[in-house]
């Protein structure tokens, strides 16, 4: 949204009038003068012979772009008669028509990319995920074993060998040592 300004000038009616930017429809034409944030991509009409655009924010680009009224490239991105949202005008004036506005623009089709993914997980991350939740089955059924021949034989036999106590620090021990230490906070 600081991408966007919050007004422009716009030719309607006969007149050149104030809206908000969000209000700006395909096919107005908006006058921009130094110093302006473009509202929506606009493909350039009329342009002073000094209008240049900064496209850092779009480009990384440090140095400005000369604007021009007919199409210098055949791909949209680098043809200079073309204003894209967000950029600046750094020098000069001009007039254009909106083609493109919100999300459908430039700067909104990167919003959208950057925004809008979900985060998937590599094949590595898969793949541990996939050890550890193996690694925590035979855990938790080595400790159901230890616990079932306990009860079923061992507490029986020898009654003084492992009492109740022992065998809990007996399992908490096979739980902390079968679980990798980096990945015990996947399972809360």
């Amino acid at each position: 949204m600081d991408m966007i300004p919050a007004d422009c000038i716009v030719f309607r009616d006969g007149k050149l009038i104030k809206i908000p930017a969000a209000n700006l429809v395909v096919g107005d034409r908006v006058h921009l003068s130094l110093g302006n944030k473009v509202p929506a991509d606009m493909r350039l009409v009329q342009a002073s012979n000094d209008t240049r655009f900064d496209r850092a924010v779009l480009t990384g680009e440090s140095d400005a772009i000369e604007a021009s009224v007919s199409a210098t490239d055949d791909n949209f991105l680098e043809s200079k008669n073309i204003a894209f949202m967000g950029t600046h005008l750094i020098q000069g004036s001009c007039v254009g028509v909106v083609v493109l506005k919100g999300n459908d623009t430039l700067m909104g089709r990167i919003n959208k990319l950057t925004s809008g993914s979900k985060e998937k997980k590599t094949i590595i991350q898969q793949e541990i995920s996939r050890f550890v939740k193996i690694i925590v089955c035979l855990t938790v059924f080595l400790a159901g074993l230890i616990l079932t021949v306990w009860a079923a034989w061992i507490r029986r036999v020898y009654p003084d060998f492992m009492p109740t106590a022992v065998l809990l620090v007996t399992l908490m021990g096979c739980v902390v040592a079968f679980i990798p230490e980096g990945n015990r906070k996947i399972f809360p």
